[in-house]
C-alpha cells in the first residue's frame, strides 16, 4: 500500500499541473484578475449608494452592472471546464483503473441505464491528494498573481475602465 500511495500522490500531482497549466491558459490570468477588479468595484460601488440610501432606479442600474460582471467573470472562468472535466474522467476512470486495478466494479444508476466502471485501489486519497495540492497551489497562484497584477495597476488609473 505504502508505494501505492506514492505512486497515486505522483500521478496526482501530475494531474494537478496539468489542470491548473490548462485553466491558465484557456482563461487569461490577467483577464481574470481585471474580470475580478471590476466585480469588486462594482460591489463596493453598490454598497456605497447602499449606505448613502440612493434611489431606487440608481441602486438598480448599479445591480444589473454587477450582475453583468459577474456574469462575465462566471463565464471567463467556466471557460476551461470542458477540457479539464474530459482529462479528470480521462484520469480517474480510465487510466488509474488500469493502473490500479481493484477487482470491483461500481454501478451508478441513471433513470435510463446504468453505467459499470473499474474502480482503483485507494482511491480516495486520490482524490485528497488531488484537493489538497490544487487548492494549495491555487491559493499560491492567487496570492502571487495579486501582488504581481497589483503592483503592475497600481500606477494606472484604474483596471476595470477596459
Amino acid at each position: 500500500m505504502g508505494l501505492t500511495l506514492v505512486y497515486l500522490a505522483v500521478i496526482a500531482a501530475i494531474d494537478v499541473a496539468l489542470s491548473i497549466t490548462i485553466q491558465r491558459r484557456v482563461s487569461n490570468v490577467e483577464k481574470t484578475y481585471l474580470l475580478q477588479s471590476k466585480t469588486k468595484k462594482h460591489m463596493s460601488d453598490l454598497q456605497e449608494m447602499m449606505k448613502r440610501k440612493a434611489g431606487k432606479e440608481e441602486i438598480s442600474a448599479k445591480q444589473r452592472e454587477l450582475n453583468k460582471a459577474l456574469s462575465d467573470h462566471t463565464m471567463h472562468q467556466m471557460r476551461s471546464m470542458p477540457i479539464l472535466l474530459v482529462i479528470s474522467v480521462a484520469v480517474y476512470f480510465l487510466i488509474l483503473p488500469s493502473i490500479f486495478p481493484s477487482g470491483t466494479v461500481n454501478t451508478v444508476n441513471l433513470l435510463v441505464t446504468q453505467i459499470s466502471y473499474g474502480g482503483f485501489k485507494d482511491s480516495i486519497y486520490f482524490i485528497i491528494f488531488t484537493v489538497v495540492m490544487s487548492l494549495s497551489v491555487q491559493l499560491i497562484l492567487g496570492r502571487l498573481d495579486k501582488k504581481r497584477f497589483d503592483s503592475k495597476y497600481s500606477s494606472q488609473p484604474s483596471p476595470t475602465s477596459k
